[in-house]
């Protein structure tokens, strides 16, 4: 009777012993997501501040677009995204708009022209990424320069004051010694938070970018990606879905280097005077040939 009694007892531990780690396991995952969500990941923007760029909410000047159908500029509140990258990649909001042309320009402090490209817009709104080439088509951008970036709808090619358009400023930077030693000693998936912390705001957003691409499915990448950008007052776009780069748009032939002709900042009424700067927003450029280059205005 004895041994009976014990390999029941026997018999029955080892039956509730899998069920037993299954609920240790899941109670640690369960907390290990809360402490996720408890701990939000949050951009450490850096001390610097450009007075134009970004978006504003209200739509263009000139135009009747409302706030959903404007573009919006991925850079942080200061309008200027620090980068470690020769060739980064930047991150504009674009509404549907089936059939309408979107142009991105990068040009130098004193307006000359590193890169343009055009692409057609698509049914879905979303976040787009804009990737430099590294071909040696354009040269890298240089450390401790800043350099203007734009994207335009074009609504109307025949009248191109009435571009919906956004823009904002990137610099490079070196990494520090301790930065690079951080990422070498970590895995991919702990990249954002680190360059979120280092306040490097396009490696941020491009590594959690690839890391939700290859993984649309983790709520934690999604989560992560949420927090960043409400942590820099992009709550209105937070939730937008990524539709990948340009590349995987409609695109027509890209030109790249050379110069455009600026506006003139003597007949346009639309540059304010130095003491009222450029809101956040969309704003109309004059017409020009062929991509219009705001000098010192835009939008994010």
């Amino acid at each position: 009777m004895k041994l009976n009694f014990h390999l029941t007892i026997l018999a029955t531990v080892a039956l509730l012993t899998p069920i037993w780690l299954t609920s240790v396991v899941n109670a640690e995952i369960e907390i290990s997501q809360l402490e996720l969500i408890v701990q939000k990941t949050r951009f450490r923007t850096p001390d610097m501040r450009e007075t134009s760029g970004r978006t504003t909410p209200g739509g263009t000047r000139g135009s009747f677009l409302s706030p959903e159908n404007t573009p919006t500029a991925l850079i942080p509140e200061t309008n200027i995204g620090l980068t470690l990258a020769e060739y980064p990649t930047f991150f504009v909001y674009l509404p549907a708009m089936v059939g309408k042309t979107g142009e991105f320009w990068l040009v130098t402090e004193d307006g000359n022209v590193i890169y343009e490209t055009k692409f057609t817009l698509v049914e879905r709104n979303g976040i787009i990424s804009v990737n430099l080439p590294d071909d040696g088509s354009i040269p890298p951008l240089k450390v401790g320069q800043k350099y203007e970036w734009g994207m335009a709808i074009v609504l109307d090619p025949n009248d191109r004051i009435s571009d919906s358009l956004a823009s904002g400023w990137v610099q490079r930077i070196e990494a520090s010694p301790s930065l690079s030693q951080e990422l070498q000693n970590t895995t991919p998936d702990n990249h954002p938070k680190i360059y979120a912390e280092a306040g490097i705001w396009h490696e941020t957003l491009d590594s959690l970018a690839k890391l939700r691409q290859s993984n649309p499915n983790n709520s934690t990448f999604i989560t992560q990606w949420q927090d960043i950008l409400e942590s820099v007052g992009l709550e209105a776009v937070a939730d937008a879905p990524l539709l990948g780069d340009t590349n995987q748009l409609t695109q027509p032939p890209q030109k790249s280097g050379g110069s455009l002709r600026a506006p003139d900042t003597r007949e346009s009424p639309l540059v304010p005077p130095p003491s009222a700067p450029t809101p956040r927003s969309n704003m109309r450029v004059p017409d020009m040939t062929p991509i219009p280059i705001p000098k010192g205005g835009g939008t994010r």
